[in-house]
């Protein structure tokens, strides 16, 4: 319960930063009802659109890689160095191993999943703690770590509230959201409601990911924190 609330905390502790990523979230929500639209009007059209089909699709897949992967570095960094030029502190680097980790995760889960659903699944929660072990753990930094072996102890020790949080986070409430404002998301035909509804999402979604990331620094307390 204290690390929930600690976590609700921190979403507004982000202050001026919490307003950047809402407009990720809004943008990103954009950019998603674009690509669903134009892949429904492929999917309805009778000419063959395979080109532009792989090509929306594609973007699709890469929209749901890249997002993430921005959301976790412009938060993780700015509680690592909380000012207004955290982002000064990005490194190409950093960018790029968590790109790595993050496609080595998703190839490791599908691979999984295509021969198991259960282990698939369960290595999807496993890799949960990847962005966590990548942009904050210096042993990880000094190649002395491998990322998805340390998220997988992780959550192999703190499985029950992990569990619990990824539950609650990112299957009851991204449901109970969807069932309550899903005909409010057009951001055409009601756009106001839309954006507040992108808003909700975006501070449940940040709200989730600090949880993780307590529950990360429960498990190995970092200094910075």
């Amino acid at each position: 319960m204290k690390m929930l609330i600690t976590s609700f905390r921190k979403v507004f502790q982000l202050k001026q930063n919490l307003i950047l990523l809402l407009f990720l979230f809004f943008v990103n929500s954009l950019f998603e009802q674009f690509l669903i639209q134009k892949l429904e009007q492929i999917l309805k059209s009778q000419s063959n659109f395979q080109l532009q089909l792989f090509l929306y699709g594609g973007l699709n897949i890469l929209s749901s890689i890249l997002f993430p992967i921005a959301i976790s570095i412009l938060t993780l960094f700015f509680f690592k160095n909380p000012s207004s030029l955290f982002f000064v502190h990005i490194r190409l680097r950093d960018i790029e191993s968590l790109l790595i980790e993050t496609l080595r995760s998703w190839g490791k889960t599908m691979w999984w999943g295509f021969l198991f659903i259960l282990p698939g699944f369960y290595k999807f929660l496993s890799y949960s703690f990847v962005p966590f072990v990548v942009l904050l753990d210096n042993d990880y930094s000094l190649g002395k770590k491998e990322a998805l072996a340390e998220s997988s102890r992780i959550f192999k020790e703190r499985w029950a509230i992990s569990l619990l949080a990824l539950i609650i986070f990112q299957l009851i409430l991204p449901l109970m959201l969807s069932s309550l404002l899903d005909s409010y998301r057009n951001f055409e035909d009601t756009p106001l409601p839309a954006l507040l509804s992108s808003a909700i999402q975006g501070i449940l979604s940040l709200w989730g990911f600090l949880l993780l990331m307590e529950i990360y620094l429960k498990q190995r307390p970092l200094k910075a924190f």
